[in-house]
Formats: C-alpha cells, structure tokens, sequence
C-alpha cells in the first residue's frame, strides 16, 4: 500500500514515517528494492524502512547547501527536517537542484538575500 498509494501516486522517491510528528524512519526506494514484489503485501513500513536511529536529519534553519553536502556525504536523496524533535518535512534533492535550475534560468542566480518559500512535502 506504501508503494501505491505514497511513492507512485505522488512521485516521490522516500516517505518520511512518523507517529505524533515524531520521526520514526524513511520509507525510501532503496528500502523498497530490498523487498521482493511478491513480498510487498506482507512485509510491514517499519519493517523495510530505514529506522530513525540510521538516518541524518537537518533543521529547517540548516543551510541548503550545507545540506546537500551531507546528502552526498552520507549518499542520500532525501533527509528528513526535523525541528524541535517534530518531523517538519522532507529535503529533496531533486527538489533543491530543479529549484536551483530554475532560477538560473530566470537570471537569479543560486542564492538570494530574500528567502524563498518551500514546499515542506518536497523541498
């Protein structure tokens, strides 16, 4: 049902999991191709996500780019935002870098003194 209802239907490559705003894990892609087909309507969230205590997370006052570093650094495309130990959003990388090209096409550069309204299902 993850994989239908969340990843498919609205494109995205990870589903941040969490109870309360707490973070509880990352359902990614990754996690997803560990589990064969056939398998998927047995094998529970919590069971083939990536749990909390294995994942990197970044406030929402974090620098983007510093956070594309970590991104690279520990080889995610995604990295839950997390303020006040409340899940806020989900930093995407694809997000970030379409937001940067289109800003370069509009003459603007890759950074602003103004900031910049986020998406916080998809930044």
């Amino acid at each position: 049902e993850a994989v239908h209802n969340y990843l498919l239907r609205e494109g995205q490559r990870a589903l941040p999991v969490a109870t309360d705003s707490h973070l509880r894990g990352i359902l990614s892609m990754t996690d997803v191709q560990r589990v064969s087909q056939d398998q998927w309507p047995h094998v529970s969230v919590d069971l083939a996500m990536t749990p909390a205590d294995r994942l990197e997370v970044v406030s929402s006052t974090m620098p983007v780019m510093d956070a594309l570093r970590l991104m690279t650094v520990h080889r995610r495309h995604e990295l839950p935002v997390v303020d006040n130990g409340r899940l806020v959003g989900l930093l995407s990388q694809a997000a970030v870098m379409q937001h940067f090209k289109l800003r370069q096409e509009l003459g603007l550069g890759t950074s602003s003194s103004q900031p910049q309204p986020v998406d916080r299902r998809s930044a």
